[in-house]
């Protein structure tokens, strides 16, 4: 956002599609933001001034039934069917004993990618392992005891993007990701840039670990060839 804002482009945050565990503090940086560098708009204000408005819809979306759907596009691609809750969680669990032997040759390539000291990056990496298995413990729990007030329903989304930074490239992505599989959903992930690397590794884990059908990929990033002037 703030290099966005840098290079005199308009930033828009989506108001009622972003949400925070501290509502107080989100009103606080919320607040913040738009003195200084964004404008919140809802949905509808957003794709307005995108020139959708109700209609046309944006590309890839089509109606039936009063409701919209996702057609054609990259989320269509992302579809991965587990038959039950128990086979996804395997995967995360099989994961995570990958994770772990990976611990040393992942913060090596930290270190030469985006400078991360190399204890640091091996203990994101362990610690990554462990909150692997306990999204998978967690969502082995049941919604709620009898006679409980309220009932509890887990309802997948669909699919789900995820954007991530450069900073903490194993743990950040996998606990969003892990998340999103663990409750039924497909993701479509963004990794940053500056950690491709270990995009790339964390993409060929997964699949290993039985993501079906070959939907973790990586794309490589383009580099200049050695000796030419950027």
């Amino acid at each position: 956002m703030l290099g966005a804002y840098e290079r005199g482009l308009e930033v828009w945050v989506v108001d009622d599609a972003t949400a925070s565990d501290d509502p107080v503090a989100r009103g606080d940086h919320a607040a913040l933001l738009q003195q200084r560098a964004a404008q919140f708009v809802s949905v509808h204000e957003a794709l307005t001034r995108l020139g959708f408005g109700d209609r046309p819809r944006p590309p890839g979306i089509r109606e039936r039934d009063g409701r919209a759907r996702r057609g054609r596009g990259p989320g269509r691609a992302a579809r991965v069917v587990f038959p039950s809750v128990e086979e996804r969680l395997a995967v995360l669990e099989r994961l995570a004993e990958a994770l772990e032997p990976e611990a040393a040759p992942l913060a090596e390539t930290m270190a030469a990618e985006i400078g991360k000291p190399v204890r640091y990056g091996s203990l994101e990496v362990l610690r990554t392992a462990d909150m692997l298995r306990a999204i998978a413990r967690r969502a082995r729990e049941p919604a709620g005891e009898p006679g409980d007030a309220a009932e509890l329903h887990d309802r997948p989304l669909g699919v789900v993007a995820v954007i991530t930074p450069w900073n903490n490239p194993v743990y950040i992505p996998l606990g969003k990701i892990a998340a999103a599989l663990a409750y039924g959903n497909a993701v479509v992930w963004k990794p940053a840039p500056a950690a491709n690397a270990i995009a790339e590794r964390i993409t060929s884990l997964l699949a290993s670990a039985g993501l079906r059908g070959g939907r973790a990929r990586a794309r490589r990033r383009w580099r200049k060839p050695p000796g030419r002037p950027r």
